[in-house]
């Protein structure tokens, strides 16, 4: 009997992550119908999985099942995730002397922390540079790599000591690019603002850190708690769509390390980040990697506790390939029954504020002309982005039966 696309993905990723000789991965593939086998190919390079699939295929001698061009695209994937990794590494060295001699503390996240979990590091390739700095050093981190002329040429200096507040609790991070390409994203919190106005746990990620040896240069990555916590929120606040290098993340820590995820739980008084990683968690347990102490945590923590539908929402969304399309507007379709929620999200649509499109647009000169014709770009932008509003209104669907049917998720994540 044949499995459904989705469960014969789920099962050949799992053979992968956990490693196994190859001969179910071989009886699976073979099974499956030529569009549940263009599908699993989908799943590898929109996962950035390359490395670990052709790693396990090479281990297992099973080449031949897959067409030259599909192992093509992952050699050229691999390659790319190599090369920049290598790039990476330079800018990392660079960066941390840069900060340091600034008397900066800068923690790395991320792929950075989690590639010294890997024997290979080639299976842990890391595209961007993620730092966390406290809020109070993240303004003088900005601008002293601006100083230092460290970043392409293109980056416009847009923040300052006016706009940097306005800004923090409007953004995350600070998306910068150097001079040699690399992407950094220069952290003031680790939970997004749309989820929390302050965030419950940058404070302990500061405070509990470890100094490793990366190729030479010493720097502060978490400790392994927290870089578990980390992936477990992140694994949550990126919808869990395309994530399944996070997945073997998670697998590799279990592996190497006694994680007690329920003392990392106990220690979580904030109600909705706890609520993130349980349904994190049963992921986890869902694609076979053992949690330690389960059932206890289920029994503890039942209040907060995901169901079954629920579970199964965010399964289907790590293996799902289709372009996700995000109808914009979603607090206002969540507030259509208050109007005078929707007509304030309304406003601030249509009314961004100044700051807001230095921000969007990183204008380092904000003159009254330049925003004028930024606004306009961003209005053309809006309209083009709110066109499903009216086949939202014109639906037979009741706004109940239309959020139960596209986010229980978030229904059941801001359920107190």
């Amino acid at each position: 009997m044949k499995k459904s696309g989705n469960n014969s993905s789920r099962d050949l990723i799992n053979e992968i992550i956990s490693e196994s000789s190859g001969d179910h991965f071989k009886f699976i593939f073979k099974n499956l119908n030529n569009e549940d086998k263009k599908k699993f190919n989908e799943i590898v390079i929109q996962n950035k999985f390359s490395p670990n699939f052709l790693e396990f295929i090479g281990k297992n001698n099973l080449y031949n099942l897959f067409d030259s061009s599909f192992l093509e695209n992952c050699e050229n994937q691999k390659r790319r995730f190599q090369i920049n990794s290598l790039h990476s590494i330079r800018e990392v060295h660079l960066l941390n002397k840069i900060f340091i001699s600034e008397g900066l503390k800068p923690l790395y996240l991320k792929g950075i922390a989690l590639q010294r979990e890997y024997k290979d590091v080639a299976l842990r390739p890391f595209v961007d540079i993620d730092i966390l700095f406290d809020r109070s050093e993240i303004l003088k981190a900005y601008e002293v790599l601006h100083q230092k002329n460290f970043l392409d040429p293109r980056e416009a200096q847009y923040l300052n000591n006016q706009n940097i507040e306005d800004f923090c609790r409007k953004i995350h991070h600070i998306h910068l690019v150097t001079r040699n390409g690399i992407s950094i994203e220069l952290h003031h919190r680790i939970t997004r603002t749309k989820f929390f106005l302050c965030c419950p746990i940058k404070k302990s990620m500061l405070k509990d850190t470890r100094e490793v040896d990366f190729y030479g240069e010493k720097i502060n990555i978490p400790s392994i708690n927290n870089l578990v916590l980390h992936q477990l929120c992140h694994f949550f606040s990126s919808d869990f769509n395309r994530l399944i290098r996070t997945l073997n993340d998670l697998r590799v820590i279990t592996k190497n390390h006694n994680i007690n995820f329920h003392e990392i739980l106990s220690k979580i008084n904030n109600k909705k980040i706890r609520k993130s990683m349980l349904l994190s968690l049963e992921v986890i347990n869902f694609n076979n990697i053992t949690i330690e102490n389960l059932n206890k945590i289920r029994s503890d923590f039942a209040n907060d506790y995901p169901n079954n539908e629920i579970i199964l929402e965010a399964q289907k969304r790590l293996f799902d390939t289709s372009k996700k399309i995000t109808i914009q507007g979603g607090n206002l379709f969540k507030n259509i029954n208050k109007p005078g929620k929707v007509a304030s999200i309304l406003v601030k649509r249509i009314f961004p504020g100044t700051n807001s499109l230095i921000f969007e647009y990183k204008i380092s000169k904000p003159t009254k002309l330049t925003i004028l014709k930024k606004y306009i770009n961003y209005i053309f932008l809006q309209i083009l982005k709110l066109q499903g509003l009216s086949s939202f209104f014109h639906t037979k669907k009741t706004n109940h039966e239309y959020l139960k049917h596209t986010d229980i998720i978030d229904l059941w994540f801001n359920r107190n």
